[in-house]
């Protein structure tokens, strides 16, 4: 049985081709912007066989910005070096 997540996966493929942005494809398949990417970078490093590999239970994609290294509104650098 094939899981749902495959056909998903290959949904994105095609929307950019086509030239979609990726928010556009995220609205669209009501998914993050963050996932649409991974998956474009992942076909695009290993072709179609790339969207058929399931990542590990519990392994989610990596946030864009690490989150150790982020700074809240209103805080700057100049406070952090002083």
């Amino acid at each position: 049985m094939m899981q749902q997540r495959v056909p998903f996966r290959c949904h994105i493929v095609p929307q950019a081709i086509a030239g979609m942005s990726n928010n556009a494809i995220a609205e669209e398949l009501d998914t993050s912007r963050p996932t649409v990417i991974f998956w474009r970078k992942h076909f695009a490093e290993g072709g179609p066989e790339a969207l058929l590999h399931i990542l590990p239970c519990g392994q989610r994609i990596p946030p864009l910005i690490p989150q150790a290294g982020r700074r809240g509104r209103g805080e700057n650098l100049a406070e952090h070096t002083a």
